[in-house]
This record gives C-alpha cells, sequence and structure tokens, in this order.
C-alpha cells in the first residue's frame, strides 16, 4: 500500500502526473468519438444490407474476408502471446 501512495505522491510532482491526468480525462471523450463514428458506420454500410444476407444462401465476400482476417489476427495475437514467455529476457 506505501509503494502505490508513494508512486501516486511521486507522480503529483512531476509533470507526467499532469500530463497523466489530462489524458485519462481526454480519453473518454476521444473513445466515445471513435465508438459513435464506428456506430455511424456500422448503419450506414452493413445495417442497411441486412436483409440480403438473409435471403442469399453465401454471405458478401467483404463479410467472409472480415472472418478471415478476425481469425488470422486471433491466431497472432495468442500465438505472440504463447511465445513470449520463452523470448523475453
Amino acid at each position: 500500500m506505501a509503494g502505490v501512495l508513494g508512486f501516486f505522491q511521486w507522480l503529483e510532482a512531476t509533470e507526467l502526473g499532469t500530463a497523466l491526468r489530462e489524458s485519462t480525462l481526454m480519453f473518454p471523450l476521444v473513445e466515445g468519438t471513435h465508438l459513435l463514428a464506428l456506430g455511424v458506420a456500422y448503419h450506414v454500410t452493413i445495417h442497411r444490407r441486412l436483409p440480403e444476407w438473409d435471403r442469399d444462401p453465401v454471405p458478401p465476400a467483404r463479410a467472409r474476408l472480415a472472418g478471415l482476417l478476425s481469425l488470422l489476427f486471433w491466431a497472432i495475437v495468442i500465438t505472440a502471446g504463447r511465445t513470449t514467455a520463452y523470448t523475453m529476457k
């Protein structure tokens, strides 16, 4: 507990503490704007075409590509996580 309190006391005495506090306050604003933009993009592009997806037996090529890329990136993340324990010194 004393280490945590000492860290916060040191943070207040440095410029890093001010920058960290300001960035912590700005994060919800930036992230909220980002999520709003993603929501608008989803409704403009994908949501309008969902009835077509129900009628077609095969999903659109972009959706299949997105699924493939998602699986590929998850495989990379898992592999990187597993190998980190053996390569970090």
